[in-house]
């Protein structure tokens, strides 16, 4: 028996399509099969096909789904065992061959062949991920995307992405760079954020110019696409806008595609350094702001009142007497209530805006990054990932206090008992059915054990519970895991929009696309490799008797 997961949901057995029922039954199935192998919750798996319309016989309807897929599972007579659905006390397991299931055989060639490439390797990568591309038939559960939009759906997109970005590099490095440039320029177009497919277009067309004979300027021109990100002209709420013209960027080796070497700026800023929109070229931003405003049906005084920010200022910004920052042109967005993709679009017309750092020193225990009840209520999935040290947010008052107690986080100026308005933000988030959380932990954040033994184990228990809430996933990296691409510093990232980077010392905010990416793929990176579901549970509960044992 045979599952297809990208493109429309089908198994298959002996040949033969198997009949599946009505789109609750797909949908279970399908639910399972992006996390084969591994114990679903049934709460998760309820609200992942019921939504929020949780009534109290949830749990039975799905378990009676449960029992009708196991009587469409069964094997037909003569034919090889087929996968197991297997009731555990927390929830469901679909065990099943990964040789059986499309997505996980398309993973399985995706990291051997990336790591081939790592490997120095050319020609064997590209036919592994030539095979592995071969095996997607279209967006993943196709047919129930639409109706269901898991998170994980789009993790699934950005692997294929990934993917395509590594056969693409080892295509490039077999001399065979002409057939590339039109799915290229299509990808480009579709996925305006992914600096890697811009920068292998680049090289694409000037391989090709050089093989032909022609000038690489010549083949972009005929292709329609330089190869650089068409980011001086942004199409907002149905209208163009034009960015100041910039010098090119130098280029990047793209050795360093996926290499963290910019989590931290070299160069500290002051609040006063930070790039702005010009004032003698404000027409772009300003008039949108204004634009955006009057469509909203607000007056200067009530956005002023939305986004605390003074009436006067707010007047200078949209007449371009006063630049306006990055940081002011997010906060009036957000208070307008404007697009996520007219968020990202406007800001990128600020200039190469970088990083807003925020020392942690002082005595009142740090800065937060601008307004941290409008950066939880605006995000829809937030990612934090954890070097040596478990998230506030998920901190029980005995840890807290304890770690607040510890010289490094005296040094640091992290001697608070009490959270901070984020922390208590995202506390209050997680039982907000409408946001997601990933977290990322190492399994030395884990194990470290800040408090007695007792109290860690009532911390780690604490995880657990919280990695069992229907809009929370807790993923673990075990130390033994080779990693190319280590975790340096302690990261969130908020949608697509923000990256808050935090060292011992403080806080720095990125708002620039380029930062942003670069960590969602560090976070993808190492979250592939990490214990996850079922599994990080697992683990968790173990290092849990663990502590315990050592406080009998």
């Amino acid at each position: 028996m045979r599952f297809h997961v990208p493109g429309p949901l089908e198994v298959v057995s002996d040949g033969r399509p198997v009949p599946l029922g009505d789109r609750r039954r797909r949908a279970v199935l399908g639910h399972l099969l992006l996390h084969a192998n591994q114990v679903v919750h049934t709460d998760r798996l309820a609200q992942a096909v019921q939504g929020d319309d949780l009534t109290g016989d949830a749990q039975k309807r799905v378990h009676n789904t449960i029992s009708q897929l196991r009587e469409v599972l069964v094997p037909q007579s003569g034919a090889a065992p087929g996968p197991a659905l297997r009731t555990h006390l927390a929830g469901y397991l679909l065990r099943v061959d990964p040789d059986a299931v499309d997505l996980l055989r398309f993973r399985d060639l995706a990291e051997r062949g990336r790591a081939e490439l790592a490997a120095g390797a050319w020609e064997a990568p590209a036919d592994r991920l030539r095979e592995a591309r071969e095996l997607w038939r279209g967006p993943v559960l196709a047919d129930l995307a639409d109706e269901f939009p898991w998170p994980e759906l789009t993790g699934i997109r950005h692997e294929r992405l990934d993917a395509l970005e590594d056969h693409f590099e080892a295509e490039l490095a077999c001399g065979r760079p002409t057939p590339l440039v039109p799915e290229l320029r299509e990808l480009v177009r579709a996925e305006p954020g992914r600096e890697r497919l811009q920068r292998r277009l680049k090289r694409a067309l000037s391989a090709s110019g050089n093989e032909s004979g022609v000038p690489a300027r010549q083949v972009a021109a005929a292709t329609g696409c330089t190869g650089e990100p068409e980011s001086h002209k942004l199409p907002v709420a149905g209208r163009t806008l034009s960015k100041p013209a910039t010098s090119p960027p130098r280029s990047t080796p793209d050795t360093a595609d996926r290499t963290p070497v910019a989590l931290v700026p070299q160069q500290r800023r002051s609040a006063d350094d930070q790039p702005a929109v010009p004032s003698g070229a404000p027409s772009g931003v300003a008039a949108e702001l204004r634009r955006l405003r009057i469509a909203a049906g607000l007056t200067g005084e009530r956005l002023s009142a939305r986004a605390r920010m003074s009436q006067s200022k707010i007047s200078k910004i949209e007449n371009g007497r006063q630049p306006a920052s990055p940081g002011d042109v997010e906060r009036l967005l957000l208070a307008l209530d404007a697009s996520p993709a007219t968020v990202t679009e406007l800001l990128g017309l600020c200039g190469p805006a970088t990083a807003e750092p925020r020392a942690t020193c002082p005595r009142q225990g740090g800065h937060e990054p601008s307004r941290p009840s409008e950066l939880i209520t605006r995000s829809k999935l937030i990612r934090h990932a954890l070097t040596s040290m478990l998230p506030g947010c998920l901190q029980i008052p005995e840890y807290r206090r304890r770690n607040a107690e510890s010289p490094l986080a005296r040094a640091g100026g992290r001697s608070r008992t009490e959270p901070s308005n984020r922390e208590l933000d995202e506390q209050r988030a997680l039982f907000h059915s409408d946001k997601h959380f990933h977290f990322l932990l190492t399994e030395a954040a884990v194990r470290c054990q800040v408090t007695s033994p007792r109290a860690m184990a009532v911390q780690v228990d604490h995880l657990v519970s919280v990695g069992m809430m229907p809009n929370a996933d807790i993923a673990v990296l075990p130390q033994d895991v080779p990693l190319t691409n280590p975790l340096l510093n302690v990261f969130a990232v908020y949608d697509e929009r923000l990256v808050v980077v935090r060292t011992h010392a403080r806080e720095t905010a990125h708002r620039d696309r380029a930062s942003v990416v670069l960590h969602l793929e560090l976070f993808d990176h190492l979250r592939q490799r990490a214990l996850r579901g079922g599994d990080a549970l697992d683990f968790l509960r173990r290092v849990a008797a663990d502590f315990r044992g050592r406080s009998s």
